[in-house]
């Protein structure tokens, strides 16, 4: 009985020895693993920075080398605009009486567009190309499918705990899927392509009025200033670059969890 558990022991070791250094040959090498982040990290950043600094190099945007910059780069929204309705609409909703300023801010709209779904699509295909039904020993999707596998999370602080187990963990699969499928769709893809109201809105700011706290209300305003109206495109866009890509990448592997967990939890 001991020589058997002996030789159990080695077989094991040398099994995970073997599918770490597997996983260890698949990964990137840290100098490519940095490129790739700080290619996202731009992305992110890029669209706040612009709105930020083209105002103040340009003369609030009247200078006539920026409207040179902006004619310039109509080709690129008619482009987008196939594949995005509401970027036209949005800015015609908003600019349509002022050709000027509807080529500036469709500038700007453009250039945020490709930067949020330029993030997304470098997230998919770096991880997303990764996901799979049978996961990979150590990888970081396993981690995540194994973390919802313990139960619904239930509590807060020290007194928080996980129930149900992995019958649990469908429903908090079926949370994740709401929380970030369905608002990604509802609040962003779909507005753009269709009514344009996620561009629309920059145009709109809030205002709270008649008192402070859970007695207040929030009156919405338009404002004429195209520097504050990139302003706030600037920032929902640099904020959707980094939310869309995460959120993509949670919602599908919550999607995976139900499947993963009907053929035994399996990796490879």
């Amino acid at each position: 009985m001991l020589n058997e558990e002996e030789q159990v022991a080695p077989a094991a070791e040398q099994e995970y020895q073997l599918a770490r250094a597997y996983t260890d040959t698949r990964r990137s090498p840290p100098r490519l693993k940095s490129l790739k982040a700080l290619a996202w990290l731009l992305l992110i950043l890029l669209p706040m920075g612009y709105a930020a600094i083209a105002p103040l190099v340009s003369d609030d945007l009247a200078a006539g080398w920026f409207r040179s910059w902006a004619g310039e780069t109509i080709g690129l929204t008619h482009i987008l605009s196939i594949l995005f309705p509401g970027l036209t609409a949005g800015g015609d909703a908003i600019y349509g009486s002022d050709p000027v300023a509807l080529t500036e801010f469709l500038n700007f709209a453009s250039i945020d567009t490709l930067c949020v779904f330029g993030s997304a699509l470098i997230v998919i295909i770096l991880a997303g190309s990764r996901l799979r039904i049978v996961p990979r020993y150590g990888s970081p999707q396993l981690s995540f499918l194994e973390n919802i596998a313990k139960g619904f999370p239930m509590g807060r602080g020290k007194s928080k705990k996980r129930v149900g187990g992995p019958a649990g963990g469908l429903l908090f699969a079926l949370l994740l899927i709401l929380f970030t499928l369905v608002p990604i769709y509802v609040f962003y893809i779909h507005p753009a392509m269709s009514d344009g109201q996620v561009f629309s809105d920059a145009h709109y700011f809030c205002a709270a009025s008649g008192g402070y706290g859970r007695h207040s209300h929030c009156i919405r305003h338009a404002v004429n200033d195209l520097d504050q109206t990139v302003w706030k495109l600037g920032w929902m866009s640099s904020l959707a670059a980094f939310l869309l890509p995460v959120g993509l990448l949670v919602g599908f592997m919550s999607l995976i969890y139900p499947i993963w967990l009907a053929i035994g939890r399996p990796r490879s």
